[in-house]
């Protein structure tokens, strides 16, 4: 953890753990598993990918898709726009005495 312990948060200090007990579990090359990606992904939402990314030793451009993926249950950060929007104009014509 290259930032200092007290500055980190306590679920970032959670997941580094479980990250390092993977990694230090790990055979060969094998990737991240998906729950971690899915649990860094809601960090970086809330403190932010590159401070997510420096603190869990996590590539950046990953971390943001993970970031942007919207997950089940969870507020959708990526909506689409309306694709029709009523507009309704004022009646036009002098006012009527």
């Amino acid at each position: 953890m290259a930032v200092a312990e007290f500055e980190v948060p306590i679920a970032m200090k959670k997941l580094y753990r479980r990250l390092e007990r993977w990694r230090s579990q790990r055979t060969g090359r094998a990737r991240v598993p998906a729950s971690i990606w899915t649990a860094a992904g809601e960090l970086a939402r809330e403190h932010s990918v590159s401070r997510v990314a420096e603190v869990l030793g996590l590539e950046f451009n990953q971390l943001k898709r993970m970031s942007q993926t919207a997950q089940p249950g969870a507020p959708n950060r990526r909506a689409k726009p309306p694709v029709f929007v009523e507009l309704i104009a004022p009646h036009a014509g002098g006012g009527h005495a």
